[in-house]
């Protein structure tokens, strides 16, 4: 069983809308927002949307430049 260190950037785990909204420390309504304006990247499966921490927080760090 792989350990969420052994993880490598092709296998990183994907976030919700919630989980994503609490690692930015928003709701879930401002979160949808940020996701509607093109802020954070996501991919859909179905009619859910996932979200790749690293690519959460290199968004971050790029609008904060």
């Amino acid at each position: 069983m792989k350990t969420q260190e052994n993880l490598t950037a092709k296998e990183e785990k994907l976030l919700t809308r919630k989980e994503a909204a609490q690692l930015l420390n928003c709701n879930l309504v401002t979160f949808w927002r940020y996701t509607r304006d093109g802020r954070f990247p996501y991919y859909r499966v179905g009619r859910k949307m996932f979200f790749k921490r690293s690519e959460i927080l290199d968004a971050i760090r790029v609008n904060n430049d």
